[in-house]
């Protein structure tokens, strides 16, 4: 594994996965969330969506980018983001956007072009499905 990449299994309302980064957990500081990693650029494996639909199988490559309006976390393979005031916040709707995505190409696969066909192939090798 790529020693700039950091595997992170889950992302939640009650951790961010940033504790082995910082140090410190959520109930050592209230303002936990406002912490971010020290850097402008950051890249990681994402291992749940936190998703009744899909449990990720494989885990997805992960860039998140710090601008002057917050933060954005992107999967680059399937063109897919979120977007942040924080840190955790980028990721959390990042995670919201990778389950619908999923969820509708899933649904719709025997109407998709090329693109979306190539979208939907590349999350069946990360995604399995548990509805």
């Amino acid at each position: 594994m790529n020693s700039d990449v950091k595997e992170l299994g889950s992302v939640s309302s009650g951790t961010t996965g940033l504790e082995e980064t910082v140090g410190q957990s959520q109930e050592e500081d209230p303002s936990f969330d406002e912490v971010v990693p020290p850097f402008n650029q950051s890249n990681f494996l994402l291992g749940s969506l936190h998703s009744t639909r899909f449990r990720v199988q494989r885990p997805f490559q992960v860039i998140v980018e710090r601008g002057p309006d917050g933060f954005v976390a992107e999967i680059r393979s399937i063109k897919e983001f979120g977007a942040g005031d924080t840190w955790s916040e980028a990721i959390r709707n990042l995670q919201r956007a990778v389950d619908e995505l999923a969820a509708e190409l899933f649904a719709e696969r025997d109407r998709l072009g090329t693109d979306l066909s190539e979208t939907l192939r590349i999350l069946e090798a990360h995604l399995t499905k548990v509805w």
